[in-house]
Protein backbone atom coordinates (compact mmCIF):
# COMPACT_ATOMS: atom_id res chain seq x y z
CA UNK A 1 0.00 0.00 0.00
CA UNK A 2 1.41 3.36 -1.01
CA UNK A 3 1.24 6.71 0.70
CA UNK A 4 -1.82 8.90 0.09
CA UNK A 5 -1.32 11.06 -3.01
CA UNK A 6 -3.89 13.67 -4.02
CA UNK A 7 -6.52 12.11 -1.80
CA UNK A 8 -5.87 8.59 -3.13
CA UNK A 9 -4.31 5.53 -1.53
CA UNK A 10 -2.62 3.27 -4.05
CA UNK A 11 -2.64 -0.53 -3.89
CA UNK A 12 -0.29 -1.37 -6.72
CA UNK A 13 -2.16 -0.34 -9.87
CA UNK A 14 -5.43 0.11 -8.01
CA UNK A 15 -6.30 3.19 -6.01
CA UNK A 16 -8.92 4.26 -3.50
CA UNK A 17 -10.13 7.85 -3.61
CA UNK A 18 -10.62 9.03 -0.03
CA UNK A 19 -13.08 11.69 -1.17
CA UNK A 20 -15.64 8.89 -1.65
CA UNK A 21 -15.78 8.59 2.12
CA UNK A 22 -18.09 11.60 2.04
CA UNK A 23 -20.66 9.35 0.35
CA UNK A 24 -20.34 6.60 2.96
CA UNK A 25 -20.12 8.67 6.12
CA UNK A 26 -23.69 10.07 5.92
CA UNK A 27 -24.99 6.49 6.02
CA UNK A 28 -22.80 5.70 9.01
CA UNK A 29 -23.91 8.90 10.72
CA UNK A 30 -27.58 8.11 10.09
CA UNK A 31 -27.06 4.74 11.82
CA UNK A 32 -25.48 6.57 14.75
CA UNK A 33 -28.44 8.95 14.99
CA UNK A 34 -30.85 6.01 14.82
CA UNK A 35 -28.98 4.20 17.59
CA UNK A 36 -29.14 7.29 19.83
CA UNK A 37 -32.84 7.98 19.34
CA UNK A 38 -34.96 8.04 22.51
CA UNK A 39 -31.86 9.19 24.43
CA UNK A 40 -33.21 12.68 25.00
CA UNK A 41 -30.88 15.65 25.16
CA UNK A 42 -27.91 13.39 25.77
CA UNK A 43 -28.64 11.66 22.47
CA UNK A 44 -28.45 14.96 20.60
CA UNK A 45 -25.21 15.88 22.34
CA UNK A 46 -23.72 12.49 21.49
CA UNK A 47 -24.82 12.93 17.88
CA UNK A 48 -22.91 16.20 17.81
CA UNK A 49 -19.85 14.54 19.31
CA UNK A 50 -20.20 11.64 16.87
CA UNK A 51 -20.00 14.07 13.96
CA UNK A 52 -16.51 15.19 14.93
CA UNK A 53 -14.49 12.03 14.02
CA UNK A 54 -16.08 11.85 10.57
CA UNK A 55 -15.40 15.54 9.98
CA UNK A 56 -11.78 15.25 11.10
CA UNK A 57 -11.15 12.35 8.71
CA UNK A 58 -12.68 14.26 5.79
CA UNK A 59 -10.57 17.33 6.56
CA UNK A 60 -7.48 15.26 5.75
CA UNK A 61 -8.84 14.70 2.24
CA UNK A 62 -7.55 17.43 -0.12
CA UNK A 63 -11.01 18.31 -1.44
CA UNK A 64 -13.15 20.52 0.80
CA UNK A 65 -16.28 19.42 -1.06
CA UNK A 66 -16.50 16.08 0.72
CA UNK A 67 -16.32 17.73 4.12
CA UNK A 68 -18.99 20.26 3.18
CA UNK A 69 -21.23 17.56 1.69
CA UNK A 70 -21.01 15.41 4.80
CA UNK A 71 -21.58 18.38 7.09
CA UNK A 72 -24.76 19.40 5.28
CA UNK A 73 -25.95 15.79 5.12
CA UNK A 74 -25.35 15.25 8.84
CA UNK A 75 -27.19 18.46 9.68
CA UNK A 76 -30.17 17.46 7.55
CA UNK A 77 -30.25 13.94 9.03
CA UNK A 78 -30.17 15.24 12.59
CA UNK A 79 -32.78 17.94 11.97
CA UNK A 80 -35.15 15.49 10.29
CA UNK A 81 -34.72 13.10 13.20
CA UNK A 82 -35.62 15.88 15.60
CA UNK A 83 -38.61 16.86 13.46
CA UNK A 84 -39.85 13.26 13.65
CA UNK A 85 -39.63 13.39 17.44
CA UNK A 86 -37.07 10.63 17.75
CA UNK A 87 -35.45 12.13 20.82
CA UNK A 88 -38.68 12.74 22.73
CA UNK A 89 -37.87 16.31 23.74
CA UNK A 90 -39.25 19.72 22.91
CA UNK A 91 -38.39 20.04 19.23
CA UNK A 92 -37.62 23.75 19.48
CA UNK A 93 -35.07 23.19 22.23
CA UNK A 94 -33.57 20.29 20.31
CA UNK A 95 -33.15 22.45 17.21
CA UNK A 96 -31.55 25.17 19.31
CA UNK A 97 -29.05 22.62 20.62
CA UNK A 98 -28.16 21.85 17.02
CA UNK A 99 -28.15 25.29 15.43
CA UNK A 100 -26.41 27.29 18.17
CA UNK A 101 -23.11 25.39 17.70
CA UNK A 102 -23.60 25.54 13.92
CA UNK A 103 -24.01 29.32 13.96
CA UNK A 104 -21.02 29.73 16.27
CA UNK A 105 -18.91 27.53 13.99
CA UNK A 106 -19.95 29.52 10.91
CA UNK A 107 -19.11 32.83 12.58
CA UNK A 108 -15.74 31.47 13.74
CA UNK A 109 -15.00 30.20 10.23
CA UNK A 110 -15.85 33.58 8.69
CA UNK A 111 -13.62 35.40 11.17
CA UNK A 112 -10.79 32.96 10.51
CA UNK A 113 -11.13 33.32 6.75
CA UNK A 114 -11.17 37.12 6.94
CA UNK A 115 -8.07 37.20 9.15
CA UNK A 116 -6.10 34.72 7.03
CA UNK A 117 -4.78 36.32 3.81
CA UNK A 118 -4.54 32.99 1.98
CA UNK A 119 -8.10 31.88 2.70
CA UNK A 120 -9.53 35.36 2.22
CA UNK A 121 -7.96 35.57 -1.25
CA UNK A 122 -9.25 32.09 -2.11
CA UNK A 123 -12.71 33.07 -0.93
CA UNK A 124 -12.59 36.25 -2.99
CA UNK A 125 -11.57 34.26 -6.06
CA UNK A 126 -14.43 31.82 -5.46
CA UNK A 127 -16.92 34.69 -5.26
CA UNK A 128 -15.36 36.83 -8.01
CA UNK A 129 -12.84 34.79 -10.04
CA UNK A 130 -11.98 37.76 -12.29
CA UNK A 131 -10.15 39.19 -9.28
CA UNK A 132 -7.27 36.88 -10.24
CA UNK A 133 -8.17 35.92 -13.78
CA UNK A 134 -4.80 34.50 -14.81
CA UNK A 135 -4.00 32.95 -11.45
CA UNK A 136 -6.22 31.02 -9.07
CA UNK A 137 -9.36 32.13 -10.90
CA UNK A 138 -8.24 31.06 -14.37
CA UNK A 139 -10.28 27.86 -14.57
CA UNK A 140 -13.44 29.55 -13.29
CA UNK A 141 -13.12 32.46 -15.71
CA UNK A 142 -12.35 30.08 -18.56
CA UNK A 143 -15.47 28.02 -17.90
CA UNK A 144 -17.59 31.17 -17.57
CA UNK A 145 -16.30 32.47 -20.90
CA UNK A 146 -17.06 29.17 -22.61
CA UNK A 147 -20.58 29.05 -21.21
CA UNK A 148 -21.16 32.67 -22.17
CA UNK A 149 -20.29 31.73 -25.76
CA UNK A 150 -22.30 28.50 -25.82
CA UNK A 151 -25.21 28.15 -28.22
CA UNK A 152 -28.66 26.69 -27.78
CA UNK A 153 -27.65 23.75 -29.96
CA UNK A 154 -24.27 22.88 -31.43
CA UNK A 155 -20.75 23.91 -30.57
CA UNK A 156 -20.28 27.37 -29.12
CA UNK A 157 -18.20 30.18 -30.53
CA UNK A 158 -14.60 30.83 -29.51
CA UNK A 159 -14.21 33.53 -26.83
CA UNK A 160 -12.49 36.61 -28.23
CA UNK A 161 -9.41 36.39 -26.01
CA UNK A 162 -8.49 32.97 -27.43
CA UNK A 163 -8.38 33.99 -31.08
CA UNK A 164 -9.31 31.06 -33.31
CA UNK A 165 -8.43 28.15 -31.02
CA UNK A 166 -10.00 27.17 -27.72
CA UNK A 167 -7.52 25.77 -25.19
CA UNK A 168 -8.13 22.32 -23.81
CA UNK A 169 -10.95 22.39 -21.27
CA UNK A 170 -9.44 21.36 -17.91
CA UNK A 171 -10.92 18.26 -16.26
CA UNK A 172 -13.42 17.93 -19.10
CA UNK A 173 -14.03 14.29 -18.19
CA UNK A 174 -14.51 14.90 -14.45
CA UNK A 175 -15.18 18.21 -12.70
CA UNK A 176 -16.14 20.23 -15.78
CA UNK A 177 -17.81 17.49 -17.80
CA UNK A 178 -21.19 19.26 -17.93
CA UNK A 179 -19.52 22.53 -18.94
CA UNK A 180 -17.67 20.74 -21.74
CA UNK A 181 -20.87 19.07 -22.95
CA UNK A 182 -22.73 22.38 -22.86
CA UNK A 183 -20.07 24.16 -24.91
CA UNK A 184 -19.67 21.37 -27.46
CA UNK A 185 -23.33 20.41 -27.90
CA UNK A 186 -25.27 23.44 -26.69
CA UNK A 187 -27.53 24.35 -23.82
CA UNK A 188 -30.00 21.75 -25.02
CA UNK A 189 -27.57 19.09 -23.78
CA UNK A 190 -27.44 20.77 -20.39
CA UNK A 191 -31.24 20.95 -20.30
CA UNK A 192 -31.49 17.24 -21.10
CA UNK A 193 -29.09 16.33 -18.29
CA UNK A 194 -30.95 18.61 -15.90
CA UNK A 195 -34.31 17.03 -16.75
CA UNK A 196 -32.92 13.53 -16.18
CA UNK A 197 -31.47 14.53 -12.80
CA UNK A 198 -34.70 16.23 -11.70
CA UNK A 199 -36.86 13.28 -12.75
CA UNK A 200 -34.54 10.83 -11.03
CA UNK A 201 -34.59 12.92 -7.84
CA UNK A 202 -38.36 13.37 -7.83
CA UNK A 203 -39.13 9.70 -8.43
CA UNK A 204 -36.45 8.68 -5.95
CA UNK A 205 -37.85 10.89 -3.20
CA UNK A 206 -41.38 9.75 -4.03
CA UNK A 207 -40.58 6.06 -3.68
CA UNK A 208 -38.38 6.57 -0.65
CA UNK A 209 -41.16 8.48 1.10
CA UNK A 210 -43.50 5.52 0.57
CA UNK A 211 -41.07 2.97 1.98
CA UNK A 212 -41.22 1.81 5.57
CA UNK A 213 -38.09 1.69 7.65
CA UNK A 214 -36.64 -1.83 7.72
CA UNK A 215 -34.77 -0.99 10.92
CA UNK A 216 -37.96 0.23 12.55
CA UNK A 217 -39.86 -2.94 11.60
CA UNK A 218 -37.01 -5.11 12.85
CA UNK A 219 -36.86 -3.21 16.15
CA UNK A 220 -40.64 -3.36 16.60
CA UNK A 221 -40.82 -7.14 16.36
CA UNK A 222 -37.87 -7.89 18.62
Amino acid sequence: MGAPVGGRIWFGRLSLNLSYLSLVFPLAYSLLVYALRHKGYMGIILCGIGYIPFAIILRFVPSFTGFALFTVSALVILCLSIAKGWFGNDKKIDLLLVFIPVVIAIIAAIVYIMQNPYFSSRFLVAVYPYFNRYGAGYAYCFIRDLLANSKFAGKGTVPAQFGSNVPLIPASDTDYMIAALTYNFGWIAFAGILVVIILFSVFGLYYVAKQKSVWELWYRYQ
